[in-house]
């Protein structure tokens, strides 16, 4: 209601929902509650049962002064997320990135400040690894070079601090074989976006040009099959696709 206060109204299938994170506190309150608190917060009048409502909240702290968390460490990650590019090799149907034109790329300096920063945290924090991924807004390999550059300095930085670094990557695996070697030879974790039945991949998730991308990606995958590489596949769903879901799951 009040953001300075850090008192919220949130509302779910049971009702309003009180709720202060900087006091950890959380209340089920009623329709007439909830206006008790907005006349509170208002500066108004209060009747007699407006007044036992705010008793109850005041004797739980409610509505006492919060100061955010300095040593939180929550607010100290060990892991980021990068996006090197918008930019994107498919022109899935029902996607936003941009397969053809303009694309904005991440600064390498932006990347490389926050890897020292999520690796100076684990370090500080006793750690013994912190996680560098990249995901999109765009496919992740479709900035290669930024993609290796980082990969590098991120176990540089690992190596440096004494400290284990895990990368990770979210990507279309319509890949060259030099982009799929690397995948191959450096990722700890891979996840693959794949609509599974030939047919549905084709159509839905084509290359820039409209030629279907189901053969690109299968050769990925049997890649990461015979290289014995953990990773995870995930399938969009469409008006299209939605009752093939069965299909799909045997499928892959």
């Amino acid at each position: 209601m009040k953001p300075e206060l850090e008192l919220f109204v949130l509302r779910d299938g049971e009702g309003p929902i009180l709720y202060a994170p900087l006091r950890r506190l959380i209340a089920r309150l009623n329709e007439a509650a909830v206006g008790s608190v907005g006349r509170r917060l208002q500066g108004l009048p209060l009747d007699q049962a407006d007044q036992a409502v705010i008793a109850l909240l005041e004797s739980h702290g409610f509505f006492e002064p919060a100061e955010p968390p300095q040593d939180d460490p929550w607010q100290k990650p060990v892991q980021v997320t990068l996006f090197p590019s918008d930019g994107c090799n498919l022109r899935c149907r029902y996607c936003y990135a941009a397969a053809q034109g303009p694309r904005h790329a991440l600064a390498p300096e932006a990347a490389r400040a926050a890897v020292d920063y999520v690796a100076a945290n684990a370090k500080e924090q006793g750690n013994r690894a912190f996680v560098v991924g990249f995901h999109g807004n765009g496919e992740p390999f479709v900035n290669f070079p930024l993609l290796q550059e980082i990969c590098a300095y991120t176990r540089q930085k690992g190596e440096a601090l004494g400290l284990a670094s895990k990368l990770t990557i979210a990507t279309n695996g319509a890949l060259s074989k030099e982009q799929l070697d690397f995948l191959l030879a450096w990722f700890d974790g891979v996840n693959i976006s794949f609509d599974g039945l030939p047919e549905l991949q084709d159509r839905q998730r084509p290359f820039a040009n409209g030629r279907g991308s189901f053969s690109a990606v299968d050769q990925t995958l049997r890649r990461l099959d015979a290289a014995g590489k953990n990773y995870g596949i995930r399938a969009t769903l469409t008006t299209d696709s939605v009752a093939r879901l069965k299909d799909i799951a045997l499928f892959v």
